[in-house]
């Protein structure tokens, strides 16, 4: 493909590559943002498969170098943004999740085993009682004598196991009040400082550590560059309201403030249709993934989301 496609290949091997840009559709734009979750969080329990865009170092710089009116335009870093916010909504709904799990088990609740072993002991304890009714009532009374001890027996042994079954779910719910829901990753986790300090050192938590950073990052640094094209665009204003050709102006100051409510509910209007257009949890893989993944497709105003926790 390109303009040396027909070239034989000892003269295509001469032809210097072409450098890439950070515009290149094969160039991974979250990377430029910077974060790209397919290689953050690459095998961890949110592994989301490999990135099909190029992270190219080079590109980077270029792109850390433009100034914020190009990066705005080019608009990467909202995308970003929109993506970090559907992995953090979904990692609210499993720290409730996984809190509700710990208060459930937490209990003191019979082993699963223990209880079914209870519940034979208590139907057999009355399946005894009711025969020995119905021979004592036929006049059987040896026989219903011998129901009666055989019931008592029962008892004795149920009353028995059942404390054991008692104990054993209150070290069962001794052990879950040392786990905890980390709010970093959302995993449940051991708080002892061995466990803590291993959680800590894992990749999938240094992952989710990055990612609320990114988030934070990315919203403050379009809150400013919001508040200083305000603050320009209203010195403008005032400049040209003071000037003698103030009446002249009038339409230049109706199209910027034109220009700054249409930036603004553009910007509105893409952040609130990308949470009410994109598909529930169950998988990240949405239109963002198809720009990553199908390069020749036309080209969209979104640049083109795993796991229990």
């Amino acid at each position: 493909m390109g303009s040396d496609r027909n070239l034989a290949p000892e003269e295509r091997a001469k032809v210097k590559p072409r450098k890439r840009q950070y515009t290149d559709r094969d160039v991974c734009k979250y990377y430029l943002a910077g974060f790209c979750p397919y290689e953050e969080f690459r095998r961890t329990k949110n592994d989301v498969g490999d990135c099909p865009c190029v992270h190219d170092e080079a590109v980077k710089a270029e792109w850390d170098a433009l100034d914020e009116r190009e990066k705005d335009r080019a608009g990467y870093e909202a995308d970003l943004l929109r993506w970090l916010e559907r992995f953090l909504a979904d990692l609210r709904k499993r720290k409730q999740s996984n809190a509700a799990r710990l208060k459930t088990v937490g209990q003191t609740l019979l082993l699963h085993e223990d209880q079914t072993k209870l519940d034979a002991m208590s139907a057999q304890l009355k399946e005894l009682l009711e025969r020995a009714e119905r021979l004592g009532e036929e006049g059987d009374v040896d026989a219903s004598m011998a129901a009666t001890a055989e019931a008592d027996q029962i008892k004795t042994q149920r009353a028995a196991f059942e404390a054991a079954a008692e104990a054993r779910a209150g070290n069962n719910a001794l052990k879950n009040m040392h786990q905890e829901v980390c709010p970093v990753s959302g995993l449940i986790i051991n708080n002892d400082e061995t466990r803590l300090r291993d959680h800590h050192q894992g990749r999938n938590y240094n992952a989710w550590k990055r990612l609320h950073e990114t988030h934070e990052r990315l919203v403050e640094e379009l809150k400013a560059r919001d508040r200083s094209r305000d603050r320009s665009w209203d010195r403008r204003r005032g400049s040209r309201e003071r000037s003698p050709g103030r009446h002249r102006d009038g339409r230049d100051r109706r199209r910027h403030d034109d220009y700054r409510d249409s930036y603004r509910d553009s910007y509105r209007d893409s952040y609130r249709d990308s949470h009410r257009d994109r598909p529930r949890y169950g998988s990240y893989r949405d239109d963002d993934y198809d720009r990553h993944r199908r390069p020749s497709r036309p080209s969209r105003n979104d640049y083109p989301e795993e796991g229990e926790l």
